[in-house]
């Protein structure tokens, strides 16, 4: 596997650790689709543990307007979590 193969699937894991599919799937169908090498048990048990801070990142916005109660978090508006917690 190249640098380049893997960096491709480190950010397709990444991108579909957000919608109800395995993540393993878009690791086994894609370097089949692209006529790659299967990237092997190494490099999936490496990446798997790099979803948790990804996630963190997308959650963090969520998790700092909870923590403080000010109901706007990197501009956007929560006003319709606002109005489901009344």
């Amino acid at each position: 596997m190249t640098l380049l193969q893997a960096i491709f699937l480190g950010i397709l894991q990444g991108a579909t650790e957000f919608i109800p599919v395995s993540s393993s799937g878009p690791m086994v169908l894609a370097p089949w689709l692209l006529g790659w090498p299967e990237p092997g048990l190494t490099f999936d048990t490496i990446s798997t543990p790099t979803d948790v801070p990804s996630g963190m990142v997308v959650a963090a916005c969520t998790v700092v307007e909870v923590l403080s109660g000010r109901g706007r978090c990197a501009g956007r508006s929560t006003a319709g979590y606002q109005r489901h917690r009344e």
